[in-house]
């Protein structure tokens, strides 16, 4: 019977899309300015990417602009988390109005996310980088079910991409 019981929970658990990868307060912008807690994010699909790019960073749009083009990526809960400095957020919102990217995306100027992140064990922050959260942008952490799978992964994350989409 426990053992009926361990496995009927597992699955229930499995099941739910309650926000299991931020367990703790994380506080972001979103697009109007308003500050939102990653911690009520819902998870809407199994695979969740959290890319974290920069306005500087040719490569973050390159990359944003691949995920919006290519359709196994449809499979993916994209967050986009722009890490800024300062509280204005005007520049990257010219970025996103002219690439039209359909992602959640937020603005973190706090370095809250990087906080979150490394407390966690999922990105090492080098020594001499203890005043700066995140060095070399971008950065991908993916999240199967709610659970760390890796970082800088997402060719591999999710087996569900592999899979033609009509």
């Amino acid at each position: 019977m426990k053992t009926l019981l361990t496995i009927l929970f597992l699955l229930l658990a499995l099941l739910s899309n309650k926000n299991e990868i931020f367990t703790e307060d994380v506080l972001v912008k979103d697009i109007n300015g308003k500050e939102v807690n990653l911690k009520d994010f819902e998870t809407t699909k199994d695979t969740v990417m959290v890319f974290l790019w920069a306005k500087w960073c040719g490569a973050c749009k390159m990359r944003l602009d691949y995920y919006k083009a290519n359709k196994r990526y449809r499979n993916y809960q994209i967050l986009a988390i722009a890490v800024t400095q300062g509280d204005s957020i005007d520049k990257e919102k010219e970025i996103i109005n002219k690439h039209q990217w359909p992602f959640q995306i937020y603005f973190d100027n706090n370095q809250n996310i990087a906080k979150f992140f490394i407390k966690k064990g999922y990105f090492k922050q080098p020594k001499e980088q203890k005043d700066f959260g995140f060095y070399g942008f971008p950065q991908t952490f993916m999240f199967v079910k709610n659970i760390f799978l890796c970082k800088s992964c997402d060719k591999y994350a999710n087996p569900y991409s592999q899979k033609k989409v009509k």
